[in-house]
């Protein structure tokens, strides 16, 4: 019996190529991660009533920007994990045509890997939230609660989204 290989272009992973094949983008997105952060800590903080905002912001910004960028290369290595699976796996026919090729082109073309990306960006927001949460603020006079909701905010605002843009519309918008 032939064993067959289909080839599928993992390319179409819109965050993962477009950082290999544009280094420099990471400096953009650094900085962009910088900016959020800062925005969401200052207002965070603001909103809460705390006084002492910039003593907070200097000791914490940097490790919170780090933990927010984590996030990317968290998404795009579990997303890109699913373009190995086999038609020869259980269930590998179906995890192809309903996971593996939407995530590669366009995740809500169906219900399973909309879920799944939706699902994998919750779980980096969660591991930024875990980071910022217990290491981040170590240095700072904060509450344990103030920790806890600055650490949300961090979270649900600087998760990495971009992972959900379908790459199709970029494709389409090239050609």
């Amino acid at each position: 019996m032939k064993k067959y290989v289909k080839l599928y272009d993992v390319t179409a992973l819109y965050p993962i190529w477009f950082l290999l094949l544009m280094p420099n983008t990471w400096i953009f997105l650094i900085a962009t991660q910088f900016i959020l952060a800062s925005f969401v800590l200052l207002g965070g903080l603001k909103y809460m009533g705390y006084d002492d905002v910039s003593s907070v912001w200097k000791k914490s910004i940097i490790w919170n920007t780090l933990y927010g960028f984590i996030g990317y290369p968290i998404t795009c290595g579990i997303l890109f994990s699913t373009q190995f699976i086999s038609e020869t796996m259980p269930k590998g026919e179906w995890l192809i045509e309903n996971l593996t090729i939407p995530i590669a082109t366009n995740p809500y073309s169906h219900l399973t890997s909309a879920i799944f990306i939706i699902a994998v960006v919750a779980f980096s927001a969660f591991i930024c939230y875990i980071m910022n949460r217990f290491f981040s603020f170590r240095k700072t006079n904060l509450s344990k609660a103030q920790v806890n909701r600055l650490s949300i905010y961090l979270a649900i605002i600087t998760a990495p989204y971009i992972a959900m843009t379908p790459s199709i519309t970029l494709y389409n918008s090239i050609l």
